[in-house]
């Protein structure tokens, strides 16, 4: 039992020191130990009662005796010098530990030093040995030896909160840091936690960990390094401090500035915690010792938050760098705002204008944008505020009242009017400077408020600016300014914006992230502020004009050939900053105008002119709109960028002849530039002609290596979003629009080819996606008519020709367009070659068109609802408590086998219900949509079946084809490969099916469906007959209570001569009423074989029933095609005509529109995405009855209902604890180092339809893990314990094997394995960020391992990494190991090898998981808790998808170990999720679903247990993870050769594990009773337990076993592969005596029998047992002494020899070997074993005279006798019930028996206070005693009259015991044998009275105590880091 450091500490405190203090308080007082003497060293007169007796076994009455004081104010007992102020420590330390305190690594050390100290000056060294081990167990790791620097005690000074933007803004952290070698403050002592305020005005706190004082720190320099750590990322963000530290001098105090490190903080991705790290170094020595201090308590934040913390100049500061005037988009606003403004009349018309006037330009403009404003929840001095650039809130158009007005400021200040924000506790202003000669600007909220009285400050409120049109101060009404005005004085900061830019905080520039997702800096170079942005102006009060422009890289706004030489290799595309113009002030604006500009611009997303009529949208539909379509300049459809493209350097004039060729399908090969950048302009454009009319070639602007890279990223990310979401994102763009956006220049696609990268060898060439076609870039058509009021009808509807499009003449119609509406626009010849997300703009479209018919669906009707708004249940159309079918009647009509849960979902999606089905992993929701579409076919039902994954489709359609049978009924128009060829060949077939001609000798289905029911029917009366209570109990309950009383019976004889009569009865009646209830049931008559034969029926017949389902279904969907094509007359004709075509006329949308009708008869099944149903199927009628969608978790709600309303009732499968949506692949920029960073998670349809009240309905039953250890993790996390697996024979077999046929979850310490981040500095060429080299080698060996290992084909192998990088190297690596060929081929197979990064293994599955961590511990040794999107919300899920894909093992490659990883500096669930996994994987344990004490134990299964037990078999009972057990489980037979004669069960346990058990063995219990089905009941659980290598299952019937019991035990000792005689012949040879647990002591006379006066009773010494003590002295009295025992007595049963035993603690020493009291008596031990030791017995040798009991209530020298006594009684056997103490005292004193009226005289005698009785009655030495620590005694119910008499924390201790040395398959009825074995050495049965509820009570306890000690071990890990480290929580 390990125990913690408060543990070690009263062990310490109460179990070692006490014995040996009182030895030598006895030794020291020696005659004067009196108790007259103690009370008065007490305080008292010498006087007082019996029950006042001084214990000297308690410690605080020990201290308070050695420590009493004179009136002179000296001790009354001489003590060695330190003693007594030692002794005030310890009791210090003791009333501490006794109330509850905390002990962390220090203060359990300290306490132990002091305990220590106590033992070396009263000389007792065994004591100090005793202390060292304590310390030594310490929970830190630190043992005795301890580190010289532990003497060391640090306090820290520092702001709380550090950001990227403290950095732009040159602000220095002041950091004071004092270090001291006397003891420091711990956690509890060092000071306050509030602000401090320093010298520069930084509100800073302290953060402290004190001094260890194991020894003494020798002097001499120390060196020492501050740092400050980011947690989640381990980066260092500022330079270390470097000190030097004379510790001749005890206490050092310094203060520095400490300088941020900006490109660290650039990279930090979220919000976090940071730490100050201290390292120690001694200097004097070259080995000198070191240590690591770490000090949490500080907060970091990424660019673009903010928080007003750390004081004002801190904050204010920080928040000053996001005014930002050189943005472009903030100089486009400042141009408008100037032609807007009228100028100053003072400074005529040619002067600068008004600060009033254009501070009211300003908010006009910015009011024309029509941002709206969202609410700030937290205060500014709470959490992390997000503050937008300027143009990502105008692409917003949203943001909070803090974007506004850093805006607003930056435009004020891009003007040249001084701007000042202003926080008040719930918002932001914007002040200005009115008039230039008006002073200095504010530096104090006073001021500010001062100045704005005064009218020297104007002020803007954001919340009018973007609303009203007055919003400054002095233009709103009266009433409106008073009201502003009387809100001033509550102002938190004032920050004047040209003050701090005076102080250093000077703009932040625009950020990007890069090709290696590192985010930098972008300066003007670089296109100013971001990818395609202008560079500002010279002039700080230079303006951009709208207009002016000048082409980018790929050339001039010409048609001729741009400049070879002009195009940027890499990085964003540059632009020219001679484009920038300062304009003239604008003429003044007449008299009295309205600053109100011209009327607003169109929406962002403008209706089509189709769609003009149409009301305005709900707020809804809105939404999902918006979450469709992105058209800011994220998107690279609307500013493509370098970095999302490689460019083609085709010339010009054949860009058209380049389109011809690719839809021509002509494979185009891509080679990389052979000329580089400095020499391109020599190549001639004929030179490149020939190589692409010719030789079909072209170059792309990449070198030869970078080349091959970046295509082959490329080709990978397109084929990972193709199989994700079944749309092809890979597009040739022609044509480019360079135009101004927001003031941004951005280059635009204009006409998009979808082709595929093809790789032969290590060339890569374009092909046409045959599934797509030339189309105009839609987003870029919307935003375009957005902004400019233009339609591009020219682009919209291009010019075709015989090949697509006619590029030449579309480009030029779109150029002359342009010109004609004077746009300066530029229209670029160019070919580019990248991914765009342009397949959400059809599902847009969709809405934006047809959203009234999308909404009549009434599941999407109702999901208009506002998602936060309180639930409703959905109204469903059709009754949700009409008629229930009967689930046997549904599974017995479905193709695929089928448990009930899947049954139920069937039966509801048949009766045209919607609902939400739940499918956790590996629970057949594939097998359940299968059966879906098969049971709606049958009933004449449409299908519309939904995924974006390929794959999910694939699955789903291969087993309705190959299983069902009806693969001609659907119709594939999923994306993924869908070419129009294809469609039409599938018609064709299906056209052509025909009805199945039936044969006589065919099965009826009827007919077999009555006799399926009639076989049901009498399968279902015998479960009525076994379990059904009717008039009473139930066969199986009456049979249960008949154990129970058996038990009982034969239990208590256990302890009893003779059973009560009344016992006999109860017997008796029992096994009446049983027989009884067989009579009635007819059971007494059962018969087995013919219940085995009705099962057997029952298969068959099904199995005939399933064989006859299809063509049944087939006859019945073709008679209804045939005569739905009869009723259409010619348009069946002209459909069959046009299908037959060899290249058809219609596309498939318009195929779908004049015949849909007629394609649902011919496929009634559709399989498609959500972009292919929009894209497909107009929306303007129901095309279906039923729509399903799987995979809904990672499915939209805006992708979704397109689909949802071309049906009537929708089924949404999916599971809401697996991967969310993920982000439109090619619509957006961002991630990060790792997939999802930063990213917000968007709401699925399935969370959505589960918050929106939709019914729902959970799968359970788990089939995909051939190892439950596989599931059991997330079947206990995130599933609560509620599926239902199956028990594998190799969870029986010991530890997880991690060999190519291994199984079970293994660990891989990979050493040497170095993460390679973003700032990582990186000495050998080649090694890309984001990447583990060696780890990535590691896991390719292994891949080539397993592929060694199957020659024959590719092994079922997945590999899943935590970043697309490693996967992407280790796919380089694989290529390289293995032939390139085979490795393309085991990617295409089915079920062979896939390589997944976290984000897109969802829906993929193996045999065999390799999964690479990737991370590593960083230069300082810490492990980032970032691990990509683990360490963001909702990490947790991710690592569910993870791990949770493999069917037989999961290999994890991990180049650090688990308890490196720190959790609990991590917020996130994600990551302390994984630390658990990690420390499972490496144990080879698995946790159970549910705690087992949740299980019931059922004595009928134990009886079959126990007598086959008794044969020699090894026999498991209730094994399994979950809920579902297999009932007993037979190992094999053949011990007796195995183990040899003699050996003991325990032996035998594990010899059985190692020959793997075969057999399991299912009963009819309470558990096969509350199962659904049939199928539940009898036959998938034998089914698939077969599937999972169990040799043999049998079937135990309850009548069955109740007629023959050993018919039963013949059969099953025989499947377990031996016979009955030779295993009863082995067992008699291997029995085991049963120990008698000693003699009865002898009769004694009875209370009435004995005299009190009697002078001849013989002195008797009372010992324990079978230890007696020769030469016991006598007391005074002649009397004998009380002796505890000397050793412990032998084990009291054999069997337990070998037991194993919780890991052994230090144990208090003994008190045999204290010297006596002077009345002869023992002193007392008051600790309680830390480890399981055997049952000592007070035995009767003899007796005391009657008279001392019966005259101790009224003489208290008797009194003070019995108590005495009664404390040596306690001295061996507590704890124990006052009742038996009682009992063996008046046995003590000649009394056999003990009346009622003779225990309450004695209880009166004892009192209260002569030891500690706890609310359990039972009775401790002393209270001290019962705070330790307590384990079990072997033997007890061997001594004591009950169970109820062991304590019930003893029992708790046994369990625990039991749990933490079995294997979590353990059920709780072999937990309580095994502890039945334990406290007995009888042969005693669970059903004995009190044993079960005890044992249940105790085993529910030990589970509830466990996981608390589990929880606080996640939270407090880092203890157990090295014994260098400490962690100390601020001050």
């Amino acid at each position: 039992m390990k125990l913690n450091n408060r543990d070690l500490v009263l062990r310490g405190l109460l179990g070692v020191l006490p014995p040996h203090l009182e030895r030598y308080l006895r030794a020291t007082l020696g005659n004067r130990c009196t108790p007259e003497r103690l009370r008065l060293l007490l305080g008292g007169n010498g006087s007082g009662s019996a029950s006042d007796l001084p214990d000297l076994a308690d410690l605080s009455t020990q201290i308070r005796i050695l420590t009493a004081r004179g009136a002179d104010g000296r001790y009354l007992v001489t003590l060695p010098r330190g003693l007594g102020s030692k002794l005030h420590e310890v009791r210090h330390v003791r009333n501490e530990a006794v109330h509850g305190g905390d002990f962390d690594a220090d203060r359990t050390l300290a306490a132990l030093v002091a305990v220590n100290e106590v033992l070396r000056l009263i000389g007792a060294d065994s004591g100090r040995t005793e202390i060292r081990e304590l310390i030594a167990a310490i929970d830190s790791g630190r043992g005795a030896g301890g580190n010289p620097l532990d003497a060391v005690g640090i306090e820290v000074e520092c702001v709380p909160v550090i950001s990227y933007a403290h950095a732009v803004a040159g602000a220095a952290p002041m950091v004071s840091v004092r270090l001291s070698l006397a003891k420091g403050p711990g956690p509890r002592d060092a000071g306050s936690n509030s602000p401090m305020l320093a010298a520069d005005d930084q509100q800073r706190q302290t953060l402290a960990v004190g001094a260890r004082v194991s020894q003494a720190m020798p002097p001499g320099a120390l060196e020492v390094t501050l740092t400050l750590i980011e947690d989640d990322g381990g980066r260092q963000i500022a330079e270390p401090w470097h000190l030097t530290w004379d510790t001749s001098h005890p206490v050092l105090s310094a203060t520095c500035d400490m300088t941020l490190d900006r490109a660290s903080l650039l990279q930090v991705d979220q919000p976090g915690a940071a730490h100050v790290r201290i390292d120690l170094r001694t200097a004097d020595t070259a080995d000198g010792a070191t240590a690591v201090r770490r000090l949490p308590g500080l907060t970091v934040l990424p660019p673009r938050r903010w928080r007003l913390d750390g004081g004002g100049r801190w904050a204010g500061a920080a928040l000053a760098t996001f005014v930002q005037p050189d943005q472009v988009v903030v100089g486009a606003l400042a141009a408008e705002a100037l032609r807007l403004a009228p100028p100053d009349e003072n400074a005529g018309p040619a002067g600068p204008a008004d600060p009033d006037a254009l501070a009211a330009a300003a908010c006009a403009v910015l009011r024309r944008r029509r941002v709206m404003i969202k609410t700030v929840s937290d205060p500014w001095q709470a959490g992390s505020h997000p503050i937008r650039t300027a143009a990502g809130l105008l692409d917003a158009r949203t943001g909070s009242v803090l974007d506004i007005a850093v805006l607003l400021a930056g435009v004020l200040e891009r003007l040249g009017v001084a701007a000042t924000l202003l926080l008040t506790p719930t918002t932001v202003l914007v002040g200005y400077r009115r008039r230039e000669q008006d002073g200095s600007a504010p530096i104090s909220p006073q001021e500010a408020v001062d100045l704005i009285q005064r009218g020297v400050m104007g002020m803007i409120d954001p919340d009018l600016a973007v609303s009203a049109s007055a919003a400054t101060l002095h233009g709103l009404p009266a009433p409106a300014r008073s009201a502003a005005l009387a809100a001033l004085p509550d102002m938190l900061l004032a920050v004047p914006v040209d003050a701090a830019r005076a102080g250093g905080a000077a703009p932040q520039p625009m950020l990007e992230r890069n090709e290696d997702d590192v985010v930098r800096e972008l300066d003007a170079s670089d296109g100013s502020t971001a990818p395609g942005d202008e560079p500002p102006a010279a002039s700080e009060s230079a303006v951009v004009p709208d207009t002016g422009w000048l082409p980018d890289d790929d050339g001039p706004a010409s048609d001729s050939d741009s400049a070879p030489g002009s195009d940027s290799d890499s990085g964003p595309e540059p632009e020219p900053t001679s484009a920038v113009e300062v304009l003239p002030a604008p003429a003044a604006a007449p008299a009295g105008a309205e600053l109100e500009p011209a009327p607003a611009a169109a929406e962002l997303e403008p209706a089509p002119a189709a769609a003009e009529a149409l009301p305005a949208p709900p707020a809804a539909v809105e939404n999902w709109k918006r979450s469709l379509l992105d058209l800011s300049r994220r998107n690279p459809l609307i500013s493509r960028t370098s970095r999302d493209t490689v460019k083609l350097w085709v010339p010009p004039d054949l860009i058209g002849r380049l389109e011809d060729f690719v839809n021509d399908r002509s494979l185009v090969t891509l080679r990389p530039d052979p000329y580089g950048a400095a020499n391109r302009a020599s190549v001639s454009s004929d030179d490149r002609a020939v190589l692409l009319t010719e030789q079909r070639t072209a170059y792309i602007n990449l070198s030869g290596k970078e080349c091959a890279q970046r295509l082959q990223t490329m080709a990978a990310s397109a084929r990972t979003i193709l199989a994700e979401t079944g749309a092809n994102n890979l597009y040739l763009a022609i044509g480019t629009l360079a135009w101004r956006l927001d003031g941004v220049q951005v280059r635009s696609p204009l006409i998009l080819i979808p082709v595929n990268l093809e790789q032969e060898g290590d060339t890569y060439g374009i092909v046409l996606d045959e599934a797509g076609a030339s189309t105009p870039n839609h987003s870029l058509l919307t935003r375009f008519k957005a902004d400019t009021g233009i339609d591009l009808v020219e682009l919209r509807e291009p010019v075709r020709d015989e090949h697509g499009i006619d590029v030449k003449a579309t480009l030029q119609r779109v150029r002359r367009r342009l010109s004609r509406a004077g746009r300066c626009d530029v229209v670029e010849r160019t070919v580019h070659l990248g991914l765009f997300g342009f397949s959400t703009y059809r599902m847009w479209q969709d809405l934006e068109e047809n959203w009234p018919t999308i909404t009549s669906n009434p599941l999407v009707g109702h999901l208009l609802e506002a998602p936060g708004a309180a639930p409703t249940a959905f109204p469903d159309p059709v009754d949700p408590t009409g008629p229930v079918d009967d689930l046997d009647e549904v599974v017995e009509n479905l193709p695929l086998v089928a448990d009930s849960d899947q049954a139920r979902v069937v039966a509801d999606a048949a009766a045209g219900r919607s609902l939400v089905v739940e499918g956790p992993p590996g629970t057949g929701k594939s097998q359940t949509v299968a059966n879906i579409i098969f049971r709606a076919l049958a009933q004449g039902r449409t299908v519309m079946f939904v995924a974006e994954k390929a794959t999910t489709l694939d699955v789903v359609a291969r087993r309705l084809r190959e299983e069902a049978g009806i693969g001609d009924l659907l119709l594939n128009l999923h994306d993924n490969g869908m070419k129009p060829a294809e469609i039409y060949r599938d018609l064709r077939r299906a056209l052509e099916l025909r009805a199945p001609e039936s044969d006589p000798a065919d099965d009826d289905p009827d007919a077999l469906r009555r006799e399926l029911a009639a076989l049901r029917k009498r399968l279902g009366e015998y479960r009525e007959g076994l379990h059904d209570p009717r008039d009473g109990a139930s066969y199986y309950r009456a049979r249960r209570e008949l154990i129970e009383e058996r038990d009982a019976e034969s239990g208590d004889g256990a302890t009893q001569a003779h059973p009560a009569e009344s016992e006999q009865g109860e017997l008796e009646r029992a096994r009446s009423a049983f027989e009884a209830r067989a009579r009635e049931t007819g059971l007494d008559a059962f018969d087995a074989v013919t219940q085995s034969r009705l099962l057997e029926d029952y298969r068959t017949t099904l199995e005939q029933l399933r064989a006859a389902l299809a063509p049944e279904l087939l006859s019945s969907v073709l008679a209804h095609r045939d005569r739905v094509l009869r009723e259409a007359g010619p348009r069946t004709e002209e459909l069959r005509r046009e299908v037959h075509r060899r290249k058809g006329t219609l596309n498939v949308r318009e195929l779908i529109s004049s015949y849909w009708d007629l394609v649902l008869a011919i496929t009634p099944c559709l399989l498609v995405s959500p972009d292919s149903a929009a894209r497909f199927f107009p929306a303007d009628r129901r095309y279906v009855d039923v729509v399903v969608f799987d995979e809904a978790s990672q499915i939209t709600v805006a992708g979704a209902v397109g689909a949802m309303g071309r049906g009537r009732s929708v089924v949404v499968v999916g599971d809401p604890k697996q991967m969310p949506p993920a982000s439109a692949p090619g619509t957006a920029r961002g991630g990060g180092d790792l997939e999802g960073a930063g990213r917000s998670e968007s709401g699925s349809i399935l969370d959505r339809c589960l918050s929106g009240g939709v019914p729902s309905r959970r799968l359970t039953w788990h089939y995909r893990s051939r190892v439950e250890s596989l599931i059991a993790f997330s079947n206990r996390h995130y599933y609560d314990g509620g599926l239902l697996t199956f028990p594998s024979p190799l969870t029986l077999s010991g530890r997880s094997d991690d060999g190519p046929d291994g199984y079970g979850v293994c660990l891989r310490r990979v050493e040497g394995g170095t993460y390679y981040g973003e700032r990582t500095q990186i000495g050998r060429s080649g090694i890309r960020p984001g990447t583990n080299p060696v780890e990535a080698r590691q896991v390719v060996e292994e891949v080539v391992r397993r592929f060694e290992a199957a020659p024959e084909g590719a092994p079922s192998l997945g590999v899943i990494t935590f970043n697309a990088r490693q996967r992407d190297l280790i796919e380089t690596m694989l290529r390289k190991k293995l032939d390139s060929q085979r490795v393309d081929e085991a990617l295409r197979v089915r079920d062979g090898l896939f390589l997944r990064n976290l984000e897109n293994a969802q829906g993929e599955e193996r045999d065999a998981i390799l999964f690479s961590l990737t991370f590593s511990a960083n230069e300082r040794g810490d492990i980032p808790l970032s691990f990509g999107s683990l360490g963001h919300a909702g990490g947790e899920r991710r690592l569910n998808v993870a791990i949770t894909r493999a069917r037989r093992q999961i290999v994890l490659f991990s180049s650090f170990d688990p308890d490196d990883l720190h959790v609990e500096r991590s917020a996130h669930q994600g990551v302390k999720d994984l630390r658990a996994y990690l420390e499972q994987a490496r144990s080879g344990g698995a946790p159970r679903a549910l705690p087992a004490s949740r299980s019931a134990v059922d004595l009928h299964r134990n009886e079959i247990a126990e007598r086959l037990r008794e044969t020699g078999l090894e026999v498991s009972v209730g094994v399994g993870h979950s809920s579902f057990e297999i009932d007993l489980v037979l190992g094999a037979s053949g011990r007796a050769e195995e183990s040899g004669r003699g050996a003991l069960p325990e032996r035998f346990a594990r010899n059985a594990q190692a020959a793997r058990p075969g057999v399991a063995v299912l009963l009819d219990g309470p558990g096969w009773d509350r199962r659904k089905s049939v199928m539940d009941r009898d036959l998938l659980p034998v089914d698939v337990l077969r599937t999972m290598g169990w040799e043999r299952v049998e079937r135990v019937w309850t009548p069955e076993w109740v007629a023959d019991p050993d018919a039963v035990v013949t059969r099953l000792v025989e499947a377990a592969g031996g016979s009955l005689a030779a295993m009863e012949d082995q067992a008699e040879q291997l029995e085991v005596p049963e120990a008698d647990g000693g003699d009865e002591p002898e009769a004694m006379p009875s209370e009435d029998e004995a005299t009190s006066s009697d002078p001849g009773a013989v002195a008797a010494v009372v010992t324990a047992v079978d230890s007696p003590v020769p030469d016991a002295p006598s007391a005074p009295d002649g009397t004998a002494v009380l002796v505890a025992p000397s050793a412990p007595s032998a084990p009291s049963s054999p069997s337990e020899a070998g037991a194993p035993a919780a890991p052994a603690a230090p144990v208090a020493s003994s008190a045999s070997t204290a010297p006596s009291t002077p009345d002869g008596s023992a002193p007392a031990t008051p600790t309680a074993p830390a480890t399981p030791t055997d049952y000592r017995e007070w035995r009767l040798e003899g007796t005391r005279p009657l008279d001392v009991l019966d005259r101790a209530e009224k003489d208290p020298e008797a009194a003070a006798r019995v108590i005495e006594v009664a404390r040596a009684i306690c001295d061996v056997e507590s704890p124990l019930t006052r009742h038996r103490l009682i009992v063996k005292l008046c046995r003590t004193f000649n009394l056999s028996r003990t009346a009622r009226s003779r225990e309450e005289r004695v209880r009166r005698v004892l009192g209260e206070s002569f030891a500690y009785i706890d609310e359990h009655d039972f009775v401790w030495r002393t209270y001290d005693a019962s705070l330790l620590p307590v384990s079990y005694r072997r033997g007890a119910l061997d001594h004591v009259d009950s169970i109820e008499e062991i304590h019930p924390r003893e029992l708790v201790a046994l369990m625990a015991d039991l749990r933490a040395n079995s294997p979590e398959w353990r059920s709780p009825d072999d937990l309580y044998q095994k502890a039945l074995r334990r406290l007995s050495s009888k042969k005693r049965r669970l059903g004995a009275r009190g044993i079960l509820p005890a044992l249940e009570a105790a085993l529910k306890e030990a589970e509830r105590e466990g996981a608390e000690g589990e929880g606080a071990e996640g939270e407090g890990c880092e203890g157990a880091g090295s014994a260098d480290e400490q962690e100390a929580p601020p001050a």
